[in-house]
C-alpha cells in the first residue's frame, strides 16, 4: 500500500512493443506529482537489457540509459527494474506515470505509455499511546 509521507519502492515491468530497443538508446519513467523521485534509488540489473546502465533523475523523471554497448533489445523483450525510495505525497490519488522509450541524448520518442495509474495514497497511521475517557464531573480518568 502507498502511505502518505512515507518511502516506497516502484516496481516496472513492460513489454517493448514492434520498435523494440537499441542498444543507444534509453527508458524514461515519468512519475505523477504525487511521487517524489528526489532520493530514488535504482536497484539492481534492468531485466531485459543488457550491457551497461546509467540512471539520472530531471525533475519527476527517470532517465535510464544504455550506454551503447550489449544488444538491442528485440520487440516484445520483458523488460523489469525496481525503483527504490520514492515518497509518497499526501492522502488521495497518487496520478499517472508514463513509460517512453527514447533514442539517443535528444530523447526522441520511439515508444510510449501514457496514464499509468499508481493507486491511492492512503494516511499513514498515527501511532497512538494513550486513550482515556476522562470524568467530565471530576477531571479523573473514568474505569
Amino acid at each position: 500500500a502507498l502511505l502518505a509521507r512515507q518511502s516506497t519502492s516502484l516496481r516496472v515491468s513492460f513489454r517493448l512493443g514492434p520498435a523494440g530497443l537499441p542498444r543507444e538508446a534509453g527508458v524514461l519513467v515519468t512519475l505523477p506529482g504525487q511521487l517524489d523521485a528526489s532520493a530514488v534509488s535504482f536497484v539492481a540489473d534492468v531485466d531485459g537489457l543488457h550491457g551497461n546502465i546509467t540512471t539520472t533523475l530531471e525533475n519527476r523523471t527517470i532517465h535510464i540509459t544504455r550506454n551503447g554497448d550489449g544488444d538491442d533489445a528485440l520487440p516484445g523483450q520483458q523488460v523489469r527494474f525496481e525503483l527504490r525510495g520514492i515518497v509518497c505525497g499526501f492522502a488521495g490519488p497518487a496520478g499517472d506515470a508514463a513509460i517512453e522509450t527514447v533514442l539517443g541524448s535528444g530523447d526522441a520518442s520511439i515508444e510510449e505509455a501514457d496514464n499509468l495509474p499508481i493507486g491511492t495514497i492512503l494516511p499513514s497511521p498515527i501511532m497512538v499511546h494513550e486513550l482515556a475517557l476522562l470524568n467530565p464531573v471530576a477531571g479523573e480518568p473514568s474505569s
